[in-house]
């Protein structure tokens, strides 16, 4: 007789009401797009991503690190790379 098998549900908050993580979770996306030079993202950077309202959760995040990385010139991502529109939220 085969096992049932139960769901389990995990509640994840939305990012926005985790902003200690964006930092964490924005190095590691910017290591991911390009890990074999490092990139910097700066103290604008971080405190930029960190007042955004991220109505689109973690997707949006790295969608948004992602693009910085190739936009940015050299080894460092400056807050103009990051094309944030204000929301409304």
């Amino acid at each position: 007789m085969p096992c049932p098998v139960e769901g389990v549900t995990i509640a994840v908050p939305p990012l926005r009401d985790r902003r200690s993580e964006i930092a964490y979770l924005a190095r590691a996306f910017a290591k991911r797009a390009r890990p074999h030079a490092p990139i910097v993202l700066g103290a604008d950077v971080i405190a930029a991503l960190e007042q955004h309202p991220w109505p689109g959760n973690i997707r949006e995040l790295r969608n948004t690190i992602e693009r910085a990385v190739l936009l940015s010139s050299g080894g460092s991502v400056r807050a103009s790379h990051l094309a944030l529109r204000p929301t409304s939220y």
